[in-house]
């Protein structure tokens, strides 16, 4: 069994699957001592020839008698090379410094790798410069990290333990998410904010974090649904209706959809902006309106709309 699984694991080696950053390491307790010898020397081998997923994989086998090698392929000018090293070395106990550069690397990807690999407080203030990334999906990463360095998941639960869209945080999240200019600005400038009080000593409770109704348990479906029900007008008397974070989330969620001028969603936004008289959303409507030509019937309607906020 342990020849076998040996086999298995050196065939592996330099095998051709572009899903995976590692090789897989399921097998490894059945290899014996003597044989890891000659599994690790195969590694090695390949993490010196640039093999990326050699590279992690010995740092995911916690190898330490590869870190001389990891610690020279860190200093590599392939940033893929560099990168994968340096999440190596963090793995192996190592400085983090490395994966703290890569977040700022010209490549998103890389910026977004580091994001999701970088742990624990000394990280804090990399994941509040990212929390600026030009890229959603580094963004939102960020926020995810200071929610756990801070144990805050709790905050975006519901009383049945489900997810809470509603909920400051959740909210935050879908700010950072946006496209739109003006939603992950605020968003990131909020957040930073959030945070560094967090820091300073303030409760969630003292910056409003802890999430307050105003509204029906189901008012986010009815809302919803009632938005992408393209047979009907959309109802904003309930919105109306709303409160605090209630109705911030309903703002939000309407302001995100200005970034989908190529389907009726951004029509329907921008028509409930003005209804609700939605005055922080005009940056974001003189955003669009520049996206668009002076022919197109979205750019009366943002033009209207830009005009009765206006005033």
């Amino acid at each position: 069994m342990s020849k076998e699984s040996l086999k298995i694991f050196l065939d592996n080696i330099g095998s051709y699957k572009p899903r995976e950053d590692n090789y897989d390491i399921s097998g490894w307790s059945d290899i014996l001592p003597d044989e890891k010898v000659i599994a690790e020397g195969a590694l090695f081998d390949a993490a010196q020839k640039g093999d990326t997923r050699a590279i992690v994989t010995i740092g995911l086998l916690n190898l330490n008698n590869g870190i001389e090698i990891i610690n020279e392929l860190a200093k590599s000018s392939n940033p893929w090379i560099r990168f994968s090293a340096n999440r190596s070395l963090q793995l192996l106990g190592g400085s983090s410094e490395g994966l703290k550069e890569d977040a700022t690397s010209e490549n998103w990807i890389i910026r977004l790798g580091a994001a999701i690999e970088l742990k624990g407080k000394d990280a804090e203030k990399t994941f509040l410069n990212l929390l600026e990334d030009s890229d959603y999906a580094v963004r939102s990463t960020a926020l995810d990290n200071l929610i756990d360095l801070y144990q805050l998941k709790a905050l975006k639960l519901d009383s049945s333990g489900r997810s809470n869209l509603a909920a400051p945080l959740s909210v935050l999240d879908l700010q950072l998410l946006s496209k739109v200019s003006l939603l992950w600005q605020k968003g990131s400038a909020e957040t930073v904010f959030i945070f560094t009080s967090l820091a300073s000593g303030k409760s969630p409770e003292a910056i409003g974090l802890v999430y307050k109704s105003s509204a029906p348990k189901d008012f986010i479906s009815i809302i919803t649904s009632s938005f992408f029900d393209y047979e009907n007008p959309f109802a904003t008397n309930l919105i109306e209706l709303l409160e605090e974070h209630d109705r911030n989330w309903a703002e939000v969620f309407l302001i995100f959809q200005l970034d989908y001028f190529a389907t009726p969603r951004c029509s329907r936004a921008i028509v409930a902006l003005e209804q609700l008289k939605v005055k922080w959303a005009l940056p974001a409507l003189e955003e669009l309106l520049k996206k668009l030509k002076p022919e197109q019937t979205l750019y009366l309607e943002t033009a209207k709309a830009i005009k009765v906020l206006s005033m």
